[in-house]
């Protein structure tokens, strides 16, 4: 018995390693775009929820140039550049979201799912792992 218990351990930690950040942050985008009054257009929307998504998307990317073995250390740049992206739709949410603003606190794991996006996605498009 304990050995099953060690590989749902091991298979959850792996879980949560490769995939948790993007979903957190496609959540984070999600509760945005529910929590934003319905009288906003869509556009408005989807703007101020956007943040999450596009660090998700980043990550995936990332880790599809990985998993394509198409990985290059030239990458990088083009990488880190992108990363600036959902800080500028971070900033928008703080500046045009009308919902309730204790929902803000949400981009404190945002900060941390794009940490953790920066950290592996680097590697991913360089196939430079620790």
């Amino acid at each position: 018995m304990e050995s099953t218990s060690t590989n749902i351990v091991i298979v959850l930690f792996a879980w949560a390693q490769w995939l948790l950040a993007p979903a957190l942050a496609f959540l984070t985008s999600v509760a945005y775009f529910k929590s934003s009054p319905k009288s906003e257009s869509l556009n408005k929307r989807i703007i101020v929820s956007a943040h999450g998504v596009v660090i998700a998307a980043f990550y995936m990317v990332a880790m599809t140039i990985f998993w394509a073995q198409k990985a290059d250390p030239k990458f990088i740049t083009p990488f880190l550049f992108s990363l600036v992206v959902p800080l500028l739709f971070i900033t928008v949410s703080f500046i045009f979201y009308r919902g309730r603003k204790v929902i803000h606190f949400l981009q404190l794991l945002n900060l941390l799912c794009l940490g953790w996006t920066f950290f592996v996605g680097s590697m991913a498009v360089t196939g430079d792992w620790l």
